[in-house]
């Protein structure tokens, strides 16, 4: 009877033993699966991250071509409005021309 007794608590040891190493692996089981499940968000994530830093490149290089042609236009708009003064002062001396040589040479 009492090695019977000893024997029967002993395995009561040993299954509760086992059922908190059980219980233990599940929690793990759980948070391991958590783990992954954070991981993968995170590499979603750093997808994203990388996704907007390539279209912020991108927009960075519009923006430095929208400069350059903004810069190249006003070259344009230099070189149209020294052609319209030199039109104008051509024309000028035409017409000083058409009304009396004085006129231009004094210019000159």
């Amino acid at each position: 009877g009492a090695s019977d007794t000893a024997l029967i608590s002993d395995l009561q040891a040993q299954v509760k033993d086992l059922t908190s190493q059980l219980e233990a692996q599940a929690s793990n089981g759980d948070a391991l699966a958590k783990l992954a499940e954070a991981e993968e968000k995170a590499s979603k994530a750093l997808a994203e991250v990388e996704e907007l830093r390539n279209r912020l490149a991108d927009a960075s290089k519009l923006e430095e071509e929208l400069s350059q042609l903004k810069k190249k236009h006003a070259e344009l708009e230099a070189e149209h409005n020294d052609l319209l003064i030199m039109l104008a002062e051509q024309e000028e001396d035409e017409e000083g021309e058409g009304e009396g040589a004085e006129e231009g040479e004094g210019e000159g």
